[in-house]
């Protein structure tokens, strides 16, 4: 049952993990995730059934109020954070962003060219410290 969870084709799925594994300790009820990732309750609130059947989610009723939290017990969890951080984490957002800069891939590589013969002068000026 833990193929179906790691599937992130649904980009519903996506955005609710990637905002749960950004903040593992949140706990937070339907209305107010789908205030925060601006969907639909009722389709979120369906996901997160499916997800606690698969155990990457656990509920427990606050009032009036169903609180849904990561499965810190969950046996993929390390595994699905992994796959998600690389997938639909802060790093694939910032790579999207920062690609639509006009020259960015030229003054990174010029800047990493700089930080290599820094290092190299250096080791030349100072060959006691490493």
């Amino acid at each position: 049952m833990t193929s179906a969870m790691i599937n992130l084709r649904s980009a519903l799925r996506r955005k609710l993990l990637g905002n749960y594994f950004t903040n593992p300790t949140a706990s937070h009820y339907v209305r107010e995730v789908a205030r925060i990732l601006e969907v639909d309750p009722a389709n979120l609130s369906r996901e997160f059934a499916r997800l606690e059947r698969e155990g990457v989610f656990v509920s427990e009723r606050r009032g009036g109020q169903k609180y849904f939290r990561l499965n810190k017990q969950y046996p993929l969890c390390r595994e699905v954070r992994s796959i998600v951080s690389k997938t639909v984490g802060v790093v694939p957002q910032l790579r999207s962003e920062v690609a639509v800069i006009p020259g960015i891939r030229a003054s990174l590589r010029l800047w990493f060219f700089c930080q290599r013969v820094g290092r190299r002068v250096e080791r030349y000026r100072h060959p006691h410290r490493r």
